[in-house]
């Protein structure tokens, strides 16, 4: 795209255009192929290009690009409107008789212009994603000279009659419906002696009589990959003969790589699934055959490597048929197999052809899901399983002779596991047990005992009580293969509850992580994973609500990260008080140097919580500590001071809390402190001015504080300050005014708050939001707003003397920088005034919000710089300004202002991209399509929303 100022002449001879499309493309992005009819007479190209994956299916572009410009471009080859919001083209559309390329991919069309039939040299045509599409036009036949038809993702109600005539067709990425008595369109594909690639056939149940023709349809087709689908309900009250005759003369080339069949009615497949003439097949798929109770021979697919089974439920075994007769290595390149929905499938027969026979010598994954009564075996040798999933096979017992690479095991639902030798588990990375009845019984098996560095899974155990319980014999001298046991590095248990207790001696010295969740009958963690475990360096326990403390004695040396969360009974966390007073030790061996690596600590809706620890310490090592909901918790600490690493300090909801620290004077690595919502706390710690690391302070809801220490705080680093709801706070700290590190300060709901120290506001903030509960010297004119040279955004709330604002006779003005002005909670607020935003050439944002006197913009001249005005909630708002909107707005705001009736007389500006409207009725009325009286302001606007609504949706 040019300069706006460039000459049109320049342009007259565009050929192609290309451009880079965004969130919304408006009547100014496209102005120098519209300013003029010469311009753009010559196009043969028309290409978006997008240069965000979002804006595919989210972009949107004006109605005058669609409706007015590309109907004049004659001579277009090449069209894409890919990815914009378009729900219509105009019917005029065939008049672009030239056009050989046309991608309306991931639009909102429902139908294509009758006149499309009228695109005779049309080649390619691509349609993928619009899930809105039903019907395409009833001559669609015409296009004789198509190639390419891309319709993926598209469910049109019925195909268009004569489709079989396109000869042309080579690559038909569609969904080919036949309807009701559409016999005529099923027959026809075989006219289509060029296609290729991808095809999907649906509605196979309708092809009610095949006239005993048993002509190949599809056997000449050059296609890689076929979908045939019937409709699966009724299935068993179909004519089976019938289906089987239509899926025999649906044979595809010998060449195709990738099969479904879903739905499929008959008793048996033809003989043709299952050929040993498909050599080139990998991907088969066989879904809701529910009438079918056997399988074809698909061992002799040499090429095979994905393989799903899914939904019949007439099948009941897997037979040697499956593996072929007299084939010597079936299932030769399977690497994926998937049987799912299989409800009376009982046993997997072994092949009786040949016991020993090499089958599945390439299989790495296996999953069996929803089968309910298989209980039989898996087969006899997996060599190269690396994942293993079996989910609701309530009688299975999970047993192979041979699993001697599996990596990931996953049981959800099962009767239990059996391991038959030593090596099945030597090579398990990764371990998932949920809901296995007979789970402690083979968990004690001396072979499971070989799994080595393992992340193990418990769920949903009912049945496990203990873990590992042990006796004193075995823990004086444990039995060989323990070792190795012992090198578990994750273990998470999840949903067992009737867990009552780990062993009383924690023999997983290797364990890394631990997490526990929802085992609610769990009283206890185990007592000496304080000194045993070497390597636990993260420990969660959540909703265990048994639990009264988490850790008897010291907190692991080797803990880094403790996660508490909605545990009700738990009193503390770790009981070290009997410790703490019956041990002598020396400093090197002290807590402190103990949990010298604990870093962080996060405790949450612990509503019982009195202490974290029962002796009150904190190790001095934490730097993160995050206590949220913990409704009886008083303090934090009983020394009254905080760990001197700390760097985060976030107390959120902890309304009994009374004193975060007696002072800070220690903590001069603090970096961020967050306190809400604790309506006991009084005071902030004194030693605010001695962090010198500082950066951020938010206070809020805390309505017993009534002010800082009188040092005030750090002027180093900090960079936001934030104090919301804290009505009894009576000042600022002082020396407030030389904080030249502030940027963004936040002062609201302040009511006790009358005067502000020093000389004003730091000079360097960029943000400032003020609320009118802050009593700020007499007027707005001595805040000194002019000197705050970078300020870009204010937010301005509850001004309740304010009828205009700025007021008129104080005559001040804005800082010239600012970008972004919020005007909030003026409840007497009836107009702007114009002197106050002379200066505002950088404005972009301007939002009036719940202002109920507000009614008009009165001979007001918004910045010219301005790109988005909101106004929300102003019930008495009705006119815009005289001079209108400025030619720079992309978006307009207006919500619940139920008066406004209309936009500015001279209409919105041509830069507007984005217009909302919410609950305005009368607004509403008059921008209805193509009858209201403001629908000719707003029909060029790319993006029009009105009560959440797109406005171009049916």
């Amino acid at each position: 795209m040019s300069e706006a100022n460039e000459p049109l002449e320049s342009f007259e001879k565009v050929r192609h255009l290309s451009y880079a499309s965004g969130w919304t493309d408006g009547q100014c992005k496209f102005q120098v192929i519209s300013g003029d009819d010469r311009v753009g007479h010559q196009l043969r190209t028309f290409l978006p290009l997008s240069l965000d994956k979002e804006f595919r299916s989210s972009s949107f572009i004006t109605q005058t690009v669609i409706f007015g410009l590309l109907p004049k471009f004659k001579k277009l080859r090449m069209l894409s409107l890919e990815g914009y919001y378009v729900t219509e083209l105009p019917e005029s559309f065939g008049d672009l008789r030239h056009l050989r390329f046309l991608n309306l991919s991931g639009t909102k069309i429902r139908s294509l212009p009758e006149s499309t039939s009228f695109l005779l040299h049309l080649q390619i045509l691509k349609l993928k994603d619009c899930a809105r599409l039903r019907k395409l036009p009833f001559k669609m036949k015409d296009l004789i000279n198509l190639r390419y038809l891309d319709m993926r993702g598209v469910y049109l109600d019925e195909m268009p009659l004569g489709m079989n005539e396109l000869r042309n067709i080579r690559y038909y990425l569609s969904d080919v419906i036949v309807g009701e008595g559409g016999v005529a369109n099923f027959k026809g594909l075989k006219n289509l002696k060029l296609l290729g690639g991808e095809l999907c056939i649906l509605g196979l149940e309708n092809v009610a009589d095949l006239n005993e023709t048993r002509e190949m349809i599809l056997k000449d087709k050059d296609l890689k990959k076929l979908k045939l689908k019937w409709k699966s309900q009724f299935v068993h009250t179909r004519d089976a003969l019938r289906e089987k005759n239509v899926l025999d003369v649906l044979q595809p080339h010998r060449y195709l790589q990738s099969l479904t069949i879903e739905g499929y009615g008959g008793i048996e497949f033809p003989s043709w699934v299952g050929d040993s003439v498909f050599s080139k097949m990998t991907v088969l798929s066989l879904k809701w055959c529910e009438n079918c109770t056997s399988l074809p021979p698909l061992g002799i697919l040499s090429s095979l490597k994905d393989l799903t089974i899914s939904g019949m439920k007439g099948l009941k075994f897997l037979g040697s048929a499956i593996y072929g007769v007299g084939c010597s290595k079936p299932f030769q390149s399977l690497e994926r197999l998937y049987l799912q929905g299989l409800p009376e499938w009982e046993n997997w027969e072994p092949n009786k052809e040949n016991m020993y026979v090499d089958a599945f010598s390439c299989l790495q994954e296996l999953s069996i899901v929803n089968c309910p009564k298989i209980s039989g075996r898996l087969p006899d040798r997996l060599p190269v399983l690396e994942k293993l999933v079996i989910k609701n096979c309530e009688k299975l017992v999970v047993s192979s002779p041979s699993l001697p690479v599996l990596r990931k095991l996953e049981i959800d639902g099962c009767r239990g596991l059996a391991c038959n030798s030593l090596v099945d588990f030597k090579s398990l990375k990764s371990m998932t047990l949920a809901d296995v009845s007979e789970f402690g019984n083979w968990l004690r098996q001396k072979d499971f005992l070989q799994i080595e560095k393992v992340r193990l899974k418990i769920m949903g155990c009912r049945q496990l009580k203990n873990l590992w319980q042990l006796n004193e014999t075995f823990l004086q001298e444990p039995p060989q293969g323990l070792q190795s046991f012992i090198s578990i590095t994750k273990l998470r248990i999840e949903n067992c509850s009737n867990l009552v207790s780990f062993p009383e001696v924690c023999f997983l010295f290797n364990l890394s992580k631990l997490e526990i969740i929802n085992c609610n009958g769990l009283t206890s963690l185990p007592n000496g994973m304080n000194c045993k475990n070497a390597c636990l360096g993260s420990l969660k326990v959540e909703r265990c609500n048994s639990l009264t403390f988490i850790v008897k004695g010291q907190l692991p040396a080797s803990l880094k990260k403790l996660t508490i969360k909605s545990c009700k009974k738990l009193e503390y966390l770790w009981d070290d008080k009997e410790e703490s007073c019956t041990s002598v030790v020396d400093e090197e061996n002290s807590n402190n140097t103990r949990t010298s690596l604990f870093k962080y600590l996060e405790v949450r809706c612990c509503l019982s919580l009195k202490c974290l620890s029962s002796s009150g310490q904190l190790p001095e090592a934490l730097q993160h500590l995050y206590v949220c909901d913990c409704s009886q918790l008083s303090m934090l600490s009983s020394s009254g001071h905080l760990p001197e690493a700390l760097r985060t300090l976030s107390v959120e909801h902890v309304p009994m809390l009374e004193s975060v620290a007696e002072s800070f004077l220690n903590n001069k690595a603090l970096e961020k402190i967050k306190i809400r919502s604790c309506y006991n706390l009084k005071t902030i710690p004194k030693g605010l001015h001695n962090l010198c690391h500082l950066q951020n302070i938010e206070i809020y809801k805390c309505e017993s504080i009534e002010c800082f220490a009188e040092e005030g705080l750090p002027s180093t680093k900090l960079s936001e300050v934030e104090i919301e709801c804290c009505e009894k706070l009576k000042s600022l700290p002082n020396w407030f005014h030389s904080l030249n590190s502030l940027r963004t300060l936040s002062l609201r709901r302040l009511k006790s708050m009358t005067w502000f120290p020093g000389e004003s506001f730091p000079t360097n903030l960029t943000s400032l939001t003020i609320n009118g509960d802050v009593k700020i010297y007499k007027s707005l004119l001595e805040w000194g707003l002019h000197n705050l040279t970078s300020l870009t955004s204010l937010s301005i709330c509850g001004l309740p003397e304010a009828e205009s604002f700025p007021q008129q006779e104080m005559e001040m003005t804005f800082p010239p920088s600012l970008t972004h002005l919020y005007i909030f909670e003026f409840p007497n607020l009836k107009c702007l005034m114009g002197e106050g935003f002379r200066n505002l050439n950088s404005l972009e944002e301007l939002e009036i919000y719940f202002c109920p006197n507000f009614t008009s913009f009165p001979e007001l001249a918004l910045p010219s710089s301005l790109k988005t005005l909101k106004i929300d909630d102003c019930p008495n708002f009705k006119y815009f300004s005289k001079l209108g909107l400025p030619s720079s707005i992309s978006n307009l705001k207006i919500w619940e202002c139920p008066e406004v009736k209309s936009f500015p007389e001279q209409g919105l500006p041509s830069s507007l991209l984005h217009l909302n409207i919410f609950d305005c009725p009368k607004l509403k009325e008059e921008c209805k399509r193509d009858k209201g009286k403001e629908w000719s302001k707003i029909s060029n606007i790319p993006r029009v929303e009105i009560d959440n609504r797109y406005i171009y949706d049916p």
